[in-house]
């Protein structure tokens, strides 16, 4: 494993640790070998550092996620009281959807990446901000779940049958999900995230992100997506200022339709196992749905409409099938009573934000150039889409 920069900058806050004076393949004191994990592989974010690692002396296989210092207008992590009170809360947040993958957190003693190792504490299981030691780093453990289960792995099969199952299975999924697991806000909580005016200002907000999209390139060809994403954004604000908006919003909230809901639901994040009962008896056995959103209630506090859009927004942009996409948004709102026009125009608008806002990321953040652009292409189908809706 090769230590990139981002990586090197991510030890800032461990230098004050000192290391140990053997090797930690080989280390002096075998009472602390069982907290020694050999780092195989690391994904990097502008965030945090993703290690998959092997216990030295078992053979159990954990990921481990450590947060750096770092802030942009999404994260605040800048602190280590806010690193650990965002570990505390994604613990807390995870364990409503997959408690049997979150552990717990562990105090991190040792992090070399150079050496490809991290020592760390006892997992602590029921963390809370009042045990945690305020001048310690802690990482959250995490059970690994096998890479060729990931959905956007299986999705790129040619067979369509397949693939047309998985999305019919994980629509009923989050179905399932929102109405038994996606704790519910009380009217008065609700009134404050789910209005016209607070929506509003959250689009404002993100389209301001849609300012720093440079000019990026496809196939060697040099692509304005400005251009493109500020058609998108005229378009998109008039079709926000029609008068039956407000009104569709309102019945949202006092059907109590804003919950605080998962947040990122799209395929990276999603793991369908294997059912081994040879029935759908078992569904919520099958598939793990990570990373829920713990760092903004902003992005959490939603309809669950909202939520469903970002799933369907990356289902179409991965198997290029607008159709596919569409018979998930059928099958879901019709196993969720919510078949009817105040649904589907509101989940109309939040396909259009979710693809314009996925653009921007993609593009800006994660560095995925090609994703970015696929996205702007579902964005500009959407709205095209919604505004034949009202013609």
């Amino acid at each position: 494993m090769q230590t990139s920069s981002a990586a090197s900058d991510l030890l800032a806050p461990y230098s004050g640790v000192s290391l140990p004076a053997t090797s930690p393949l080989n280390p002096a004191n075998s009472a602390l070998i069982d907290h020694f994990y050999k780092i195989e592989n690391v994904l990097e974010s502008e965030n945090a550092l993703i290690l998959f690692t092997q216990c030295m002396t078992a053979p159990e296989r954990f990921v481990i996620k450590v947060l750096r210092d770092y802030q942009d207008t999404r994260y605040s992590l800048e602190t280590r009281g806010k690193r650990q009170q965002c570990q505390l809360e994604a613990l807390q947040r995870n364990r409503t959807y997959t408690p049997e993958i979150y552990l717990g957190l562990a105090r991190i003693f040792d992090f070399s990446p150079s050496f490809d190792y991290i020592r760390i504490g006892e997992l602590i299981e029921n963390p809370s901000q009042e045990i945690l030691d305020p001048d310690t780093e802690y990482a959250l453990l995490m059970e690994q779940l096998p890479d060729n289960r990931r959905l956007d792995t299986l999705l790129q099969t040619d067979d369509a049958a397949f693939v047309k199952h998985l999305v019919r299975v994980l629509a009923e999924y989050v179905a399932y999900m929102h109405v038994n697991l996606t704790p519910s806000l009380s009217l008065e909580e609700t009134s404050g995230w789910g209005s016209y005016e607070q929506l509003y200002n959250k689009l404002l907000e993100n389209l301001h992100i849609l300012d720093l999209v440079p000019t990026v390139s496809r196939d060697g060809e040099r692509i304005c997506a400005k251009e493109r994403i500020d058609c998108l954004r005229k378009r998109f604000i008039e079709l926000f200022s029609q008068p039956r908006y407000r009104d569709y919003f309102e019945q949202r909230v006092q059907a109590q339709r804003i919950k605080c809901c998962h947040g990122d639901i799209k395929s990276p994040n999603i793991w369908m196992l294997p059912d081994n009962t040879g029935s759908n008896s078992e569904l919520k056995q099958c598939i793990k749905i990570l990373d829920a959103i713990d760092f903004n209630p902003l992005f959490s506090n939603i309809d669950i409409l909202s939520d469903f859009a970002m799933l369907v927004i990356d289902i179409q942009t991965r198997t290029h099938s607008s159709a596919l996409a569409d018979a998930m948004i059928d099958h879901y709102l019709n196993i969720t009573d919510q078949d009817e026009q105040v649904a589907r125009a509101v989940l109309g608008y939040y396909l259009v934000e979710k693809a314009i806002v996925g653009a921007a990321i993609s593009i800006l953040y994660d560095d995925m150039p090609d994703l970015g652009l696929s996205l702007l292409e579902v964005a500009e189908m959407r709205i095209n889409c919604l505004m034949d809706l009202w013609r």
